[in-house]
């Protein structure tokens, strides 16, 4: 049986190849203490990611508890959720708030709010770059929204 660790691994491993393939740089912590997993550079453009993947067997599907530092270290929080082969690219803006981020709804959907900040597995670079070059747009609907605790 592979440990939730070694799974978690994987998953970053993914995501940085993800990364290479699209002409980026990929640089891995040799221990990531610091929130960040990787951090990914492209001309004078650098990024801290910090990537998180839905338990398998969680019971609340598309939620994640914030537990980081405020502000964030990362830049972006890529959240994966592996049964949907779909995530979540958040600019740390949106991970400031304490509490749970409920990015699906009860029917397993994409909450409106978070539309777009999401991604297809096979699209995950160029929602990426997307999201960077939008951010700032892009987090202003969010950050209107509350948290629940």
């Amino acid at each position: 049986m592979v440990s939730g660790l070694v799974r978690s691994k994987v998953k970053e491993l993914e995501f940085a190849n993800q990364f290479l393939l699209d002409g980026w740089e990929v640089f891995l912590p040799l221990v990531d203490e610091n929130e960040t997993d990787m951090v990914v550079t492209k001309g004078d453009e650098f990024y801290r990611i910090q990537i998180k993947r839905e338990e398998p067997d969680k019971v609340n599907l598309g939620q994640i508890t914030n537990s980081w530092k405020n502000p964030p270290i990362f830049d972006f929080l890529v959240f994966y959720v592996t049964q949907q082969d779909r995530g979540f690219i958040l600019p740390k803006q949106v991970c400031q708030k304490s509490g749970n981020i409920e990015l699906l709804n009860k029917n397993k959907e994409i909450k409106e709010t978070y539309q777009h900040l999401a991604f297809k597995k096979s699209k995950f670079t160029e929602r990426f770059r997307y999201i960077v070059e939008n951010r700032d747009n892009l987090v202003k609907g969010v950050n209107t929204i509350k948290s629940k605790h």
